[in-house]
């Protein structure tokens, strides 16, 4: 199991050769010796390489392929998390029934086994398909939901992630100097957290936010997305859903998502 996880963690740090070097070493191993549990992991980590190399089928075919083996050992938990990752693969593609189909499934068992990591996964992917489906009051609502509890578990790298598709929501509702703001504050968050972007978010970068990163744009864009990219998390968090009404619980995960 030992280097399907480093493989997991590699990726998260960026280093997508020697994670993919790392997961196909472990992935035959497991395969060669019918470790259903690693291989679940390997898989996992080669499709997150094929989706953020944009072989979005092939990264399917391997999220596929994990959740079998994880549905064969019966772990909620485990399944959930490759329900996720299958539904952020069909939104990726567009097929936007087939990732809520998924991904509502997913948030359901992460739910019954209160895995809060996957909750704000599971909503952020239902946020993004609201937004993918012009239902902008809907996703503002579900990913407030997902920054929300990733806040709570001190984990940056998500809540950058809803951050920016909160973000995406202001420019499809008008709204461009929240949403450049709000832009700088879910880059800066994001620095702290991953060396680059998600396949979601270089999604929305295209689609949303390329008149905002234009040079030309006006001075008040300009200095809204500076002014974001000053807050802290806590600040970008409060800005962005109002203050908690519960105090955060002192944890530190910044860092790589459990491995999967």
């Amino acid at each position: 199991m030992c280097l399907a996880q480093l493989g997991w963690l590699l990726l998260a740090c960026g280093d997508v050769g020697a994670a993919t070097a790392a997961s196909e070493e472990s992935l035959a191993a497991a395969r060669a010796f019918g470790a259903h549990r690693i291989a679940y992991v390997a898989l996992a980590t080669l499709g997150e390489v094929a989706a953020n190399g944009g072989d979005y089928e092939r990264a399917g075919e391997l999220h596929a392929e994990s959740l079998a083996l994880r549905r064969k050992l019966g772990d909620r938990r485990t399944i959930a998390n490759a329900l996720l990752n299958l539904g952020r693969v069909e939104l990726l593609q567009g097929r936007n029934e087939r990732a809520r189909s998924e991904t509502e499934e997913g948030l359901a068992l992460a739910r019954e086994v209160s895995d809060t990591w996957s909750i704000s996964v599971g909503l952020a992917n239902l946020g993004l398909i609201a937004l993918a489906a012009g239902e902008h009051e809907r996703a503002r609502v579900v990913l407030t939901q997902a920054l929300e509890t990733s806040w709570r578990r001190g984990d940056k790298r998500v809540g950058a992630e809803c951050l920016q598709a909160l973000a995406a929501v202001a420019v499809a509702e008008g709204h461009v100097a929240a949403a450049a703001r709000l832009w700088g504050a879910a880059e800066a968050v994001r620095e702290l957290a991953a060396p680059t972007l998600s396949p979601a978010e270089r999604m929305l970068e295209a689609d949303y936010f390329g008149s905002l990163a234009d040079p030309l744009v006006s001075e008040v864009l300009v200095r809204e997305r500076e002014a974001g990219r000053t807050l802290g998390y806590d600040e970008a968090v409060a800005e962005a859903v109002g203050p908690a009404t519960t105090p955060r619980p002192a944890v530190t995960r910044t860092g790589a998502p459990p491995a999967r």
